[in-house]
């Protein structure tokens, strides 16, 4: 989002359905631990953390106070200064000027440092009043700086967004939910109209064949790899020359299924470092396979690039994330919601055209409870492409 982003007749939003995960970015706050700030209890629950921020505005008051009245005596001493080599001399003197550069430094950082304390303070002001009016926050500390991040969005969204706009067309194959979206985007019904339309795509062209290997959340995996490498070993064996990508989730899950794939297959591991190139790679030519993380969604693998996608772990949000933690205790339906809006748009890696085809592969057994527990969710053309027997390898 620009700077200056200033109203306009129509604004377009393409894949919508990551709205409320881009505007986190702009709502984030980052508070600098200062001195007085250092001891700040991350830990606690949020109310505590920014309790004790605000018994410290005194002393941050104190602070700025001190740091004024000392600017303003620097400042006086050298107006003094000036004064007296005026009445002796024409032009400045080389020390005078020595001083009046060292004086302005000192200045300037009393000035920046103020500035610094008045800012933080806005900000801790703003969280208690959001706090105050039942909105959750969670914070985490981060070294230098406390980073305090909302649960929900929606109420950000009219001022960063659709105030600045007369008409709004927000775009998506993976909006799921129209209600849950509205929800989290701070929507309502009387301003809101959905449209939906079918896949123009043949479902012959596009088959999803659920085949469970076992299950991969933590507690399964080490049983489960095995398993599901065998499949894939025989999944690369059917498709002769074809390339493959696997959608791993994690960079431990493709270290170890690359040790355990036997193919004639090029295997190409996912560079953490060199994501693009390692992307790039996979793309070019024929008979390779792909272990991949993260890349469910904005890559293009048409045609002869891609004809087998393969889900080796359905991609739930990480649990240990405060925030997603915090959600999941009152909102457990929102974590499903963001896990099959990353299904589906794994799925839509492939057979990008009406003329172009793939099979999709989903091998990890917990999506079959996600999925009979939130059929809903899934958009139609999906569920009339998906096979839920073994398919005969």
């Amino acid at each position: 989002m620009p700077p200056e982003f200033t109203e306009r007749e129509l604004i377009i939003v393409d894949e919508a359905h990551n709205l409320d995960d881009t505007i986190l970015d702009f709502v984030t706050k980052t508070i600098k631990k200062t001195d007085v700030l250092k001891d700040t209890p991350v830990d606690t629950t949020i109310q505590e953390c920014i309790g004790y921020m605000m018994s410290k505005r005194k002393e941050m008051l104190d602070y700025i106070e001190t740091n004024n009245i000392k600017q303003k005596r620097i400042g006086d001493k050298l107006i003094y200064k000036i004064k007296e080599e005026e009445k002796t001399r024409e032009k400045i003197s080389k020390g005078l000027k020595k001083e009046i550069e060292k004086g302005i430094n000192q200045i300037s950082k009393i000035h920046f440092e103020i500035i610094e304390e008045e800012n933080i303070m806005k900000e801790i002001r703003e969280l208690d009043n959001d706090i105050s009016k039942g909105y959750g926050w969670v914070a985490k500390d981060n070294l230098t700086s406390i980073i305090f991040t909302p649960l929900t969005v929606g109420r950000f969204l009219n001022k960063l967004l659709w105030e600045r706009g007369n008409k709004i067309l927000c775009t998506s194959a993976t909006f799921l939910d129209k209600d849950r979206f509205m929800k989290e985007t701070g929507l309502n019904g009387k301003t809101a109209t959905f449209k939906s339309v079918p896949s123009s795509f043949n479902k012959k062209n596009r088959l999803i064949y659920y085949i469970q290997t076992g299950k991969m959340s933590y507690n399964y995996r080490e049983k489960t790899l095995p398993i599901l490498a065998k499949k894939v070993n025989q999944i690369c064996k059917e498709y002769k020359g074809d390339n493959i990508i696997v959608h791993a989730h994690t960079y431990k899950n493709i270290n170890d299924l690359a040790k355990l794939i036997k193919t004639d297959k090029e295997i190409i591991l996912q560079s953490k470092i060199e994501r693009e190139k390692s992307l790039d790679n996979f793309k070019k030519g024929k008979n390779k396979i792909f272990l991949s993380v993260k890349m469910t969604e904005g890559i293009d693998l048409k045609d002869d690039m891609c004809r087998v996608n393969i889900l080796a772990k359905v991609p739930f949000g990480i649990t240990v994330d405060k925030r997603i933690k915090e959600r999941m205790k009152t909102d457990i339906k929102w974590y499903y919601w963001k896990t099959i809006i990353e299904i589906v748009q794994a799925y839509g890696r492939t057979t990008r055209s009406e003329y172009d085809y793939s099979d999709t592969y989903i091998l990890d057994s917990d999506f079959g409870r996600l999925y009979s527990n939130n059929t809903q969710m899934f958009p139609e053309w999906f569920k009339e492409a998906l096979i839920w027997k073994n398919k005969q390898l």
